[in-house]
C-alpha cells in the first residue's frame, strides 16, 4: 500500500488570535483532504478490486435502499470496503461538497449554494403509498377517493422533516389541504409510524420501499389515492471537483443508467483536463 507522508514545520505565536487559528485549520484541513485524495489514487493505480468507497443518504434512502444497493454491490467486489453515513439531506450533500462522501442518494432538495461543487443525477423516482392498520374499514380497498382521508386520523413525522414537508406540498399540488387532514401523533422516525399503524393508532403516509415486508406479512395494508400521485425523485449526488475514486466509480455505475454514468464521467475527466492545463 502506497505511503503518503506529509511533515509541516509553522511557528505559532504562544498566544495566536482566533481568526488566524481558523484561517489555518481550514487550509489544514484542505491538506488533509488532499493527501486522502493522493493516497486513494496510488492506490487505484496498483487494483480497482479493492479500496473503499464512502456512501452517503437522506433518511428514509439510507434505511431502506442503500443496503440493498450495498448488498449487491459488495458480491461483486467483496474487496471494496464500504461505508455509509446517514443524515439529512442537507448534511449529506455538504459532506459531499467537502470530500468527506464520495457518492450519495437523497431524496430531499439539494441546497442550491452547493451546487458549484456537485454533480446531480436523477436516479428513479419513489413513491409514496397510504397504509393502514390491516383490519381497517377501509382496508379491503385498493384506491381510496380521496376526500375520504378527511375522516381519517393520521400519524405522520415531524412536520419540519424533508418527507413530511414533500408530503404537504404534494397533496396540496393535488387539491387537498393538508390542515384539514387529522394529525393525532408525530413521531421522529419511519419505524415509530409502521410500528403505530400496525397498533391502530391511525394512518400514515411512507415510502413503498420502507413497507414492503410489513405489507408482504399483513401487517399493514397499501391503498393509492385516487386522483393523487405521491412520488419525489431520488438523485444521486457527486463532487465534480474532487477525485472519484475507482471503487466509487464503480459503485456508481452500477446504479445509474449508462447515458447518466457518461455524464458524471465526462465532468471528472474535464475537471482533471482543465487542472491539468494550470
Amino acid at each position: 500500500m502506497p505511503l503518503l507522508c506529509l511533515t509541516t514545520f509553522c511557528w505559532l505565536p504562544p498566544c495566536i488570535p482566533l481568526s488566524l487559528f481558523k484561517l489555518l485549520l481550514r487550509y489544514a484541513e484542505r491538506i488533509l483532504t488532499a493527501s486522502s485524495e493522493a493516497v486513494r489514487a496510488l492506490e487505484d493505480l496498483n487494483n480497482v478490486e479493492v479500496g473503499a468507497v464512502n456512501l452517503g443518504a437522506s433518511q428514509t434512502t439510507g434505511t431502506y435502499l442503500i443496503p440493498r444497493l450495498a448488498a449487491s454491490f459488495q458480491q461483486k467486489y467483496p474487496g471494496v470496503t464500504v461505508k455509509l453515513t446517514v443524515g439529512s439531506t442537507r448534511s449529506i450533500c455538504t459532506s459531499v461538497s467537502n470530500g468527506e462522501i464520495d457518492v450519495a442518494i437523497v431524496g430531499g432538495e439539494v441546497p442550491p449554494e452547493l451546487m458549484d461543487n456537485l454533480q446531480v443525477t436523477t436516479y428513479t423516482e419513489e413513491e409514496f403509498v397510504l397504509i393502514l392498520p390491516p383490519r381497517h374499514p377501509l382496508s379491503m380497498k385498493k384506491q381510496i377517493e380521496k376526500e375520504r382521508l378527511y375522516s381519517l386520523k393520521f400519524v405522520s413525522l415531524n412536520q419540519n422533516s424533508t418527507s413530511q414537508k414533500f408530503q404537504t406540498q404534494t397533496l396540496k399540488e393535488n387539491g387537498l389541504n393538508p390542515k384539514m387532514l387529522h394529525i393525532q401523533m408525530e413521531f421522529n422516525s419511519i419505524e415509530a409510524i409502521k410500528s403505530a399503524v400496525q397498533h391502530g393508532l391511525g394512518a400514515a403516509f411512507v415510502s413503498q420501499s420502507a413497507v414492503q415486508k410489513e405489507v408482504q406479512l399483513g401487517l399493514v395494508h397499501s391503498s393509492s389515492i385516487q386522483d393523487v400521485i405521491l412520488t419525489r425523485k431520488l438523485q444521486v449526488v457527486t463532487n465534480r471537483k474532487r477525485y472519484f475514486s475507482r471503487a466509487a466509480q464503480c459503485f456508481t455505475q452500477e446504479i445509474l443508467t449508462a447515458a447518466d454514468w457518461y455524464g458524471i464521467q465526462q465532468s471528472s475527466e474535464q475537471r482533471f483536463f482543465i487542472e491539468g492545463k494550470r
